[in-house]
């Protein structure tokens, strides 16, 4: 009897694919793939796929392993969709004999085929099949490098991106005697002069060549891990980081003083700082660090002092007036009033109720004020359980909404608890409904107008799926108006977030007429369910009523419609991009809907309905800068009506 020794080599997680080298070679099997889980495959034969792409078959499967690759790049992956691909395309395959040098200063390799071998910080390593590596610096070191293949994955991992940034310039040249293994080799090869070369062929000329786009991309990434422009739209931030001035200092130089008008932020790009409040040392601040951002929108003195404790330090800085420059006013009224609800430390009796603003069987919401500093909030006040537990969806709702930051999502502040409530802070919002908003235009929605809704809540299933949730009930009633007219989705009562390493879930919840077909037939549906609802939500924008099911309230006969009825569009609706863009929507099944594709969600960015009227700049782009005029401007307070008389049961609780 012959025994094996296995050993796990690694995991492949939703969205990865295995088997394609047996496509291409023929080989037998190198490893075992065991299910640790209730998994769902797609799986496609070799004699199928030949059939479809014919003699194409080896180049496409390469072509995906280098977009793959090149999109987990902490430095290409800064670029849009569109122009990696234009990137990918200058990739050059190049096959390699067993033992043959590979050449020194790539800006970019990918191991299609076989591996390589060389020398790592003086350490013998091997790097094999779907490997890559980034400007002879290896972007992720394994402890054991000859038997896990090194793969630089950091995708959503902003901090880890930067600090491997922080290294690339520092360590170049660490990977050295690179040669194709004992079975060769067959690598996509990208230099620095193809790479300057697309870019400017791409119009990004300020990234004339390689060392630009690693500098610009840095500050892209450092400018990103500040909370208040974390959500900038990339033309804004690009701006900010074109407009970076490069400060030089020496040791013991002070940068700010405590007390003196703040007029200027900061980016560490070399050296290191120290803080002092009043006489007492609080930390140091090493490169890739920054502050100053309040004093970009706020006149107030500094908090602290701070002086250079290396030899030199260079800083990246941008001032107030350059800042506002590049920033539209509405942007700058948003940051301010983001800034003011990052001071959590606001307490019960810190505030005093104003009214009661809306009432339900959720719960009470009351506008509040902080009896100093006078910024509003809303509070609602929801009742524990007879047990004295916090209800499970509002624990859910907490722990959704406490982990998200989009300017496009209601903002928890705070949570508090008292021996019969629990309570939520969040931010004021006053413009109403969307449901309401809409229906004071006397029509249909024009397409711009449902650009604008419709662009602001890809944005925000955007941001939700990329967390892996599923929101489960967008409707209009659940989105609702700030005081300039722009979204904000509230209510995650039902949303959910799955699971690291699934892409399912089952409960049949939600409201019927959004609901997409496979939450109804039960067998488990994902991220694509609020694809269908969003499908729905523009037809009703459009078209003036719902597409299935319009006339009926019975939930079995909205399911009934939902799952059979035809689409068919008012013989008034002539926008054939608007009807492509629904129909590929509201697709019943989910793996060939809209924006379930390797691309996601910029099959819809990109579609001619988002795109039409739009040529200086992206819709989203200039949603998320707040260069646009809303549909509905709200031109006062919108609260819940009749609410003011409530007998409230929790005075006593209340500071």
């Amino acid at each position: 009897m012959v025994v094996f020794k296995v050993a796990q080599i690694g995991k492949i997680a939703a969205g990865e694919v295995f088997g394609e080298r047996a496509l291409l070679t023929g080989e037998v099997r190198g490893a075992t793939i065991v299910a640790e889980e209730r998994s769902e495959l797609l799986c496609i034969g070799g004699e199928a796929l030949s059939e479809v792409l014919g003699g194409e078959l080896r180049s496409c499967l390469e072509q995906n392993l280098v977009i793959q690759s090149l999109k987990k790049s902490p430095i290409i992956s800064q670029f849009s969709t569109a122009q990696v691909i234009s990137i990918m395309k200058t990739v050059v395959l190049t096959d390699f004999k067993p033992g043959q040098k590979v050449p020194a200063g790539l800006r970019f390799a990918v191991i299609c085929d076989g591996d390589i071998k060389g020398m790592n910080k003086g350490q013998p390593m091997s790097l094999g099949s779907g490997g890559w590596f980034e400007q002879d610096t290896l972007l992720e070191d394994t402890p054991d490098t000859k038997a896990a293949p090194l793969r630089g994955n950091n995708k959503g991992n902003e901090d880890t991106k930067a600090e491997h940034l922080a290294t690339l310039a520092s360590s170049r040249g660490t990977l050295k005697e690179l040669v194709a293994g004992d079975s060769g080799a067959r690598i996509g090869c990208l230099t620095d002069a193809v790479l300057a070369t697309v870019l400017k062929e791409l119009g990004l000329e300020s990234m004339g060549d390689a060392e630009q786009a690693i500098d610009y991309t840095r500050k892209m990434l450092l400018v990103q891990k500040v909370q208040l422009f974390r959500h900038l739209a990339k033309e804004a931030c690009d701006k900010l980081v074109t407009s970076f001035v490069l400060e030089k200092f020496t040791k013991d130089q002070y940068v700010i003083k405590q007390g003196e008008l703040g007029t200027k932020f900061f980016v560490i790009a070399s050296g290191e700082v120290g803080v002092w409040i009043g006489e007492k040392f609080i930390r140091t601040m090493p490169r890739n660090q920054f502050f100053g951002e309040r004093a970009l929108l706020h006149d107030e003195p500094r908090t602290a002092t701070v002086q250079v404790q290396t030899n030199d330090a260079e800083l990246w800085s941008i001032d107030k007036d350059t800042f506002r420059a590049v920033m539209s006013a509405k942007m700058q009224t948003e940051l301010q009033l983001r800034i003011r609800l990052q001071d959590t430390s606001v307490t019960m009796k810190d505030l005093k109720s104003v009214k009661v603003i809306g009432a339900g069987a959720a719960g009470t919401v009351r506008l509040v004020e902080h009896k100093k500093t006078s910024t509003r909030y809303a509070l609602k006040r929801v009742m524990k359980n007879a047990d004295g537990k916090i209800p499970e969806e509002v624990t859910r709702e907490c722990a959704l909404l406490g982990e998200n930051d989009h300017p496009f999502i209601m903002q928890l502040v705070k949570t508090f608890e008292t021996p019969k409530s629990v309570y939520m802070l969040t931010e004021l919002i006053t413009g109403g409904e969307l449901h309401a908003a809409i229906r004071t235009i006397p029509t249909v929605l024009a397409r711009k107008d449902c650009q604008f809704y419709g662009g602001s809540i890809i944005l925000v299933l955007e941001e939700l799926h990329e967390r892996n949730i599923v929101y489960r009930d967008l409707k209009p009633e659940n989105v609702m108006l700030d005081a300039q007219g722009y979204l904000k989705l509230i209510d995650f009562g039902i949303a959910k977030k799955l699971e690291e390493g699934k892409t399912r879930t089952f409960t049949m919840i939600g409201t019927p007429h959004y609901m997409a077909p496979e939450v109804m037939r039960g067998h488990g549906y994902g991220t694509g369910v609020d694809i269908w609802s969003f499908g729905v939500m523009v037809f009703e924008f459009v078209c003036g009523f719902l597409p299935f099911a319009d006339d009926l309230d019975d939930p079995t006969e909205v399911c009934t419609a939902v799952l059979k009825d035809a689409l068919s569009f008012p013989a008034g609706y002539k926008d054939q991009a608007g009807r492509t863009m629904m129909t590929g929507c509201l697709v019943r099944s989910p793996k060939n809907r809209l924006g379930a594709g390797m691309n996601g969600f910029e099959e819809i960015r990109t579609c001619e309905y988002f795109t039409s009227g739009h040529t200086d700049a992206t819709v989203f782009s200039k949603i998320l800068g707040r260069e646009l005029d809303p549909p509905v401007q709200p031109k006062a307070e919108v609260y819940s009506e009749d609410v003011d008389d409530i007998s409230l049961s929790d005075a006593g609780e209340l500071g």
